[in-house]
């Protein structure tokens, strides 16, 4: 029978807390960004987003974990000053992977762009994608279990009224490597359709996308093989009672797929369904929370978006529920006001470790222009600086289920030219306050990222040199490894069942984490 790690807590020594909690604010004087998406990748935060000022820029923001600024680099296309939007950005390996969509003459086309995690190097490639007539752009990408990346978004068809096109679902298979196509598609059923979020379900080989119906009191989703054909196998429009979803994000969880979003009236929605999409489960509504992102930690699910109370601010929210998505608390950050009307606001949650980061960005023409970026450092219940807790009302939705069958029209193919990082702009740092009774992070020390699998604990190191220790309870040591590489793994399959201690000591630092043995 295997043995089973199990983690208990996370007890980090000295002036170390057990998550990095601070408060920053990142000012762009003269800048005005339209949109963002954040990831964490070894230890380091980055944050892409798009300008509304310089267009045809893309700026990307590096800092440590305790949102120490690092670099901020920007990418400039063609000599045109075409329109760039950034959407999403996913890290695979020591690489980050943006897309969205670029306008280079009258059409718009999906971008997918690669760059280094260094950021200073010059960019790995950057392509677009279209069809020929449509307009295309791409809100959500993946890597697939094949290694390739899969990402999706809409474009347009013509209707039979001259001048007005309907939106279609867009999908883009490429190569990781070469952002080469293995497919494009459109997924038309003749109706007026948007895609933001695609999941795949890695034990059946299948691809789930999903968005929004114009035009209608409902939402979509459909399935399609994940190969390289991408074959349409079911799909669903869910029809509400009074208001329409518009799903940002889905989540494919053991023989569930979840639908995450809101309505128009900043409210945010879930639905549950099956994999065959023939089940639905009465959705969850929340009042008054705009969604913008999420992330899922073990069990629970971290939302990151505004509370739209009556006024005219909003504000950074964030929401812990469980994997089902029933709420467990929430927190308001009062000191981050966004206004509602600053339509490019946009809020991300990334986790590194024990620690949730919240990044929240807002926009001013007058007075201005500037861009403010704050980033939230809390702990894993949403206890961070300057915060309040909230408590969202709920309410149901009665649904009905319709068929709907797309089809897939061919594509074309094309390349987008860019100049690399012409430029640099670098922000003005302020700590907007501090914690009352709590200890501040020292932000001098990095800290060691463990997990457990079951006969051995793997050990990701910030450090060059490091010594680990492992105790039972009653404090006997019970073995010692000298360590200098990234990653070490520790075996630990001659222990018996019982509660051990990892201890861990470089440069000064000291962290420790209980494990339970089954």
């Amino acid at each position: 029978m295997k043995k089973i790690f199990t983690l208990l807590s996370i007890v980090a020594l000295g002036s170390q807390l057990n998550a990095q909690i601070f408060h920053k604010k990142y000012n762009y004087t003269g800048e005005i960004m339209n949109g963002q998406t954040s990831v964490v990748n070894n230890n380091r935060i980055y944050n892409a987003s798009s300008s509304m000022m310089l267009q045809g820029q893309v700026s990307i923001q590096k800092t440590d974990l305790a949102g120490n600024h690092i670099v901020t680099r920007t990418i400039l296309f063609g000599t045109s000053t075409p329109v760039v939007s950034v959407k999403k950005m996913i890290t695979i390996a020591d690489k980050l992977y943006i897309v969205g969509s670029i306008n280079p003459a009258s059409s718009t086309d999906g971008l997918l762009l690669v760059v280094d995690t260094n950021i200073t190097t010059p960019v790995v490639y950057a392509k677009s994608y279209g069809t020929a007539a449509g307009k295309e752009d791409i809100y959500d990408i993946l890597q697939a279990s094949n290694t390739d990346l899969v990402m999706v978004g809409n474009s347009t068809v013509p209707t039979a009224t001259i001048g007005v096109e309907r939106n279609v679902p867009f999908v883009v298979r490429v190569s990781v490597g070469t952002g080469n196509p293995v497919y494009q598609k459109i997924y038309d059923d003749g109706l007026d359709k948007l895609c933001y979020s695609v999941a795949e379900d890695v034990v059946n080989n299948t691809l789930f996308i999903s968005g929004a119906k114009l035009g209608s009191n409902s939402t979509h989703i459909f399935k399609i093989t994940s190969d390289a054909v991408g074959v349409v196998l079911s799909a669903k429009d869910f029809i509400f009672s009074s208001q329409a979803m518009y799903v940002k994000k889905l989540q494919v969880y053991g023989s569930k797929v979840f639908m995450i979003g809101g309505d128009p009236n900043n409210n945010l929605m879930t639905v549950e369904t099956d994999l065959t999409l023939n089940t639905i489960v009465t959705p969850k509504y929340y009042t008054n929370f705009r969604y913008h992102d999420m992330v899922k930690v073990g069990n629970r699910n971290y939302i990151a978006g505004l509370s739209v109370p009556t006024g005219t601010f909003s504000y950074l929210s964030a929401m812990r529920m469980d994997s089902v998505f029933n709420y467990q608390i929430g927190m308001t950050y009062s000191l981050v006001p966004v206004p509602v009307f600053v339509n490019w606001s946009a809020v991300n949650v990334v986790n590194k470790s024990n620690t949730m980061y919240w990044i929240a960005q807002e926009g001013w023409t007058a007075p201005g222009p500037y861009t403010n970026r704050y980033i939230v450092g809390s702990d894993m219940a949403l206890n961070a600086t300057c915060g309040t807790f909230l408590t969202p009302t709920m309410g149901n939705n009665i649904n009905t289920i319709v068929l709907a069958n797309p089809m897939n029209p061919p594509t074309t193919f094309t390349v987008v030219n860019y100049n690399p990082f012409p430029n640099a702009i670098n922000p003005t740092i302020t700590t907007l306050c501090s914690a009352t009774g709590i200890e501040n992070v020292n932000e001098s020390f990095e800290k060691f990222v463990i997990n457990n699998d079951f006969d051995k604990v793997i050990i990701e190191s910030p450090y060059s040199e490091y010594t680990i220790n492992v105790f039972d309870l009653s404090g006997k040591l019970i073995s010692t490894v000298n360590a200098n590489a990234e990653v070490t793994e520790v075996n630990t399959s001659h222990l018996a069942s019982g509660i051990y201690v990892i201890k861990l000591n470089a440069k000064g630092y000291e962290q420790r984490q209980k494990i339970v043995k089954q």
